[in-house]
């Protein structure tokens, strides 16, 4: 898979979503420990970032990563794998903007699914997903450490029209 060209931009200060890459590498690990508690490790972290099947993107806000989202593209499906806001940034929609974005992508490399699993627990993430038409297809019971339930959401790419 050859990676297509997200519009980059060159005023940070205008919160543009952009393609990330191992240069963001420190970034991502930051923003991870702060709003996934350290989810992944830099290795993983450096490995999503320089897979040919990962689309990562980024909103970049004076200079500092404050939103990221990622999935691995494999045939028509988009696994998105991690999405996390920075507190500070929370509810101004760039965890929507980021994901529509990762959307639109996904259908330029003819996707036609999408999935991510989230907390049963975190309701503000659900309730995003379910508003961009992600519907519940499975629950991975005591998923978590701390036995919270995992909810798998998928939703057809073919249905546009949300994200448009």
């Amino acid at each position: 898979m050859s990676r297509k060209s997200i519009r980059h931009t060159k005023d940070p200060l205008k919160n543009e979503v952009v393609l990330l890459g191992e240069k963001d590498l420190k970034g991502c690990v930051e923003l991870d420990k702060l709003v996934l508690k350290g989810f992944w490790s830099e290795q993983q972290w450096k490995d999503e970032l320089s897979s040919p099947f990962t689309v990562c993107l980024g909103i970049i806000n004076e200079l500092q990563l404050i939103a990221f989202v990622s999935g691995w593209i494999i045939i028509n499906k988009i696994e998105i794998t991690v999405l996390g806001v920075h507190p500070d940034f929370r509810r101004q929609s760039h965890g929507r903007r980021i994901l529509e974005t990762l959307l639109k992508t996904a259908i330029e490399y003819n996707v036609e699914t999408a999935l991510i699993e989230v907390r049963s627990d975190n309701l503000p993430a659900i309730r995003l997903y379910q508003s961009l038409l992600f519907k519940e297809v499975s629950i991975r019971r005591k998923y978590y450490k701390d036995n919270c339930s995992g909810l798998v959401l998928e939703r057809s790419l073919s249905e546009k029209s949300i994200i448009d």
